[in-house]
């Protein structure tokens, strides 16, 4: 592994993320292109109960996984979802906050970054 190289700490998402990152999920910059709007408190709360429990709010038959990416620092630089639906279709999303674009946090989220470690608990590293 390089010595340049970037680590960051995947750790499933609770409900009791949702304050802890409420100030970057809710960051206007962020859904300057994107056509959903700014979620409240409330919805991030009841997104992130959802992805506790690996269920999709408005899906029944999806598995909703989602994590925050953090680094060695212990700094929260964005969330990692991964959908996969009853086909065994996928579809991954990735949210770097704002104040982290730009610093190559990006090229770590491909889809060839699947946790290559993971707890019981749904930790992982990419």
């Amino acid at each position: 592994m390089a010595t340049d190289a970037v680590i960051l700490h995947l750790e499933k998402v609770t409900e009791q993320h949702a304050e802890m990152l409420y100030s970057y999920i809710s960051n206007p910059h962020l859904y300057e292109y994107l056509e959903e709007q700014i979620p409240t408190l409330i919805e991030v709360k009841q997104k992130f109960k959802f992805a506790a429990l690996e269920k999709s709010p408005d899906n029944e038959t999806m598995i909703w996984l989602k994590w925050v990416a953090i680094t060695p620092q212990n700094q929260h630089v964005g969330v990692v979802e991964i959908g996969i639906f009853d086909d065994q279709y996928a579809e991954i999303g990735f949210m770097t906050f704002v104040g982290f674009q730009n610093r190559g946090y990006a090229k770590i989220y491909n889809p060839h970054s699947a946790p290559t470690t993971v707890t019981p608990q749904g930790d992982g590293y990419i």
